[in-house]
């Protein structure tokens, strides 16, 4: 999925992190900005501004941004090993 970033923005600008209820966390302007300068219909996205109505939006940017040279964000990398981790359970229990 390629998107475009707007000009003067940046994947950190989303302040992306986990907060004390293990949540994740972002500004919900700046994702709403990035969905909307790629032509997203905001509203239409079930659940906004929730992790699960966005996810693979924000997985999509994060990845542009890491291939671009960008720095890792902490609360991403924890959700990608989460995410490794389940499947790796969920294949050693059918076999």
């Amino acid at each position: 999925m390629a998107l475009s970033i707007p000009e003067n923005m940046s994947f950190s600008d989303l302040n992306l992190h986990y907060v004390s209820d293990g949540q994740l966390s972002l500004n919900a302007n700046v994702l709403r900005r990035f969905l909307a300068h790629n032509d997203i219909d905001v509203d239409a996205i079930e659940n906004f501004p929730s992790f699960e109505g966005v996810g693979h939006y924000i997985v999509a940017w994060y990845l542009q941004h890491k291939f671009s040279g960008g720095q890792s964000n902490e609360s991403i990398e924890y959700m990608f090993n989460f995410v490794d981790t389940r499947a790796a359970t969920a294949s050693s229990m059918t076999h």
